[in-house]
């Protein structure tokens, strides 16, 4: 198992439940692969983990070459503009870390933009009729994986 790997699994996040949601591998890597990418990013601006080079080097080439040749990404490059959007979210949420109690979780709904692509990603592989059947199922699980993130965000982030 890679670090990369030994990463999402402590995330919780789970290429099987994704590839049930998504129906496809490439599609299910491109996530994963925006997922290890984001937490890795997150890691060097909060600075809450250290990153050896070979980790940061890893992340650059998942992003710039392996992500962008996923055949997946090739045949929906209009997923690049919810891309763009979980990046922002990001920078977003960054000052409002430092808010009240309703400003962080804001911030932390922020910080989860990527479930935009993933759930967006179903649509365009699975159509209408399958993801109005399956998002709510989705969005529980995936919130649901979230919840130990999220009581730990609130406990590093809360009102001295």
């Amino acid at each position: 198992m890679t670090w990369r790997d030994e990463e999402l699994k402590k995330q919780r996040w789970s290429e099987d439940r994704l590839l049930h949601y998504l129906g496809d591998l490439a599609a299910t890597r491109f996530c994963m692969d925006l997922v290890f990418i984001a937490h890795l990013w997150d890691d060097l601006i909060d600075k809450d983990k250290d990153r050896t080079p070979a980790e940061i080097g890893d992340a650059f080439r998942v992003g710039l070459v392996e992500i962008q040749a996923n055949p997946f990404l090739v045949r929906f490059p209009e997923l690049r503009p919810l891309m763009l959007s979980a990046m922002l979210k990001y920078e977003a949420l960054l000052p409002l870390e430092q808010g009240s109690g309703h400003d962080k979780a804001i911030a932390f709904t922020l910080r989860n933009g990527l479930l935009d692509v993933m759930a967006y990603s179903m649509y365009l592989l699975r159509g209408i009729t399958v993801y109005r059947h399956e998002a709510p199922r989705f969005y529980q699980e995936m919130w649901s994986c979230l919840e130990d993130q999220f009581q730990a965000f609130m406990k590093e982030n809360s009102d001295a």
